[in-house]
């Protein structure tokens, strides 16, 4: 193992980055929910909820989806929520959203491969 020390301008350095990296740390810290409101989005309806509201819908049609394939994915809709940020300003558009408004969903879909008739919720 090999004894090698830092010189005065490397040692500045390397505090420099470490301040920086402390420094973005805070900024991060205060302002992520402010500017990505959906990492605080308050699921009501649960992955697997919406995956069993789906199919007692579906089955409320008539419909059966034994067989089917299923995805899910969570989604938003982006044009309201970018409507809302612009009109109304990123912070009273977040206190809407959390509170009176859900531009946020979950979109199920049941196919099967190479068949083009599926089922699909939005």
């Amino acid at each position: 193992m090999s004894n090698v020390k830092l010189t005065g301008s490397e040692k500045r350095a390397l505090l420099f980055w470490v301040l920086a990296g402390i420094a973005g740390l805070v900024f991060a810290r205060r302002y992520f929910f402010r500017a990505f409101p959906e990492a605080s989005v308050d699921f009501r309806v649960s992955r697997p909820d919406a995956m069993s509201r789906a199919k007692t819908f579906l089955a409320g049609l008539g419909e059966n989806v034994d067989g089917y394939r299923s995805s899910i994915e969570f989604s938003v809709e982006e044009q309201g929520k970018v409507y809302l940020e612009r009109e109304l300003g990123l912070e009273q558009a977040n206190r809407l959203l959390a509170s009176q408004m859900n531009l946020w969903y979950w979109n199920v879909r049941f196919y099967r491969v190479l068949q083009e008739e599926e089922y699909r919720s939005v």
